[in-house]
């Protein structure tokens, strides 16, 4: 494991996407209510934390890392730490507490050595402005963690990660496709909404193999094109 460190920022560099943009995020109406609080932690400089449960296709990874980056253009000190891949004993969350944004992913594939550290992490920045973002795959109540931590989980605020539903799926591709300067009407994301699946990563692959496959056999967007599209690819 290498450790890197900057004037303003000192991370574990793995699983981290230095690419991610807040603004590249999809929020469905449901988690619209999960955008405003992050917004609100990111500008205020009072303690806030937040337990962030989601399914692996909802996009949290992607989430946590473009809030770090977010943070870190206004030159604060931040950290992102994959429980999925990190081993035991690191003593990783003993040396990160100064820090004013700390963000832990899939808590739930922690060990219990490292779960005593993220257990005595939370105690240290408790009365800090250090704030923590935890995600997790499993839902709270059936989080299975020790007792302790399971405690200090339920103190913190708890939002659901919600996936993308029937009816944002034309607005998830309308803002995929505004973000890639797609030209395409509303009619192709009409069809292509009921013949993809539901996560956004798909969404992007397709539209992004969509165009790919129209400029190698110089077609113009339309559902016939779509179609012939959608015969060759496998989403």
């Amino acid at each position: 494991m290498n450790d890197v460190t900057s004037k303003n920022q000192f991370f574990f560099d793995f699983g981290r996407d230095f690419d991610a943009k807040f603004e590249n995020f999809f929020f469905t109406q449901e988690n619209k209510i999960i955008q405003s609080e992050i917004l609100n932690l990111l500008s205020s400089e009072d303690k806030q934390d937040i337990l962030l449960f989601g399914s692996p296709k909802s996009g949290k990874t992607f989430l946590l890392n473009s809030i770090l980056n977010e943070d870190a253009a206004a030159t604060r000190s931040s950290i992102y730490v994959d429980c999925a891949k990190i081993g035991t004993n690191q003593n990783i969350f003993e040396r990160i507490s100064s820090k004013t944004l700390i963000c832990i992913d899939n808590i739930d594939q922690s060990d219990r050595s490292n779960q005593v550290e993220i257990f005595n992490l939370i105690n240290e920045t408790k009365d800090s402005n250090t704030k923590l973002i935890v995600s997790t795959n499993t839902h709270l109540s059936k989080l299975e963690v020790f007792a302790d931590l399971k405690s200090r989980l339920q103190q913190i605020k708890f939002f659901t990660l919600h996936l993308i539903s029937d009816q944002d799926v034309n607005r998830a591709l309308e803002f995929i496709g505004t973000k890639l300067n797609l030209n395409f009407n509303d009619d192709i994301y009409t069809f292509l909404a009921t013949r993809i699946r539901r996560d956004f990563s798909t969404m992007k692959d397709t539209l992004i193999a969509l165009d790919k496959f129209m400029y190698a056999e110089k077609k113009q967007p339309s559902k016939k094109t779509v179609a012939d599209f959608l015969k060759q690819f496998k989403n």
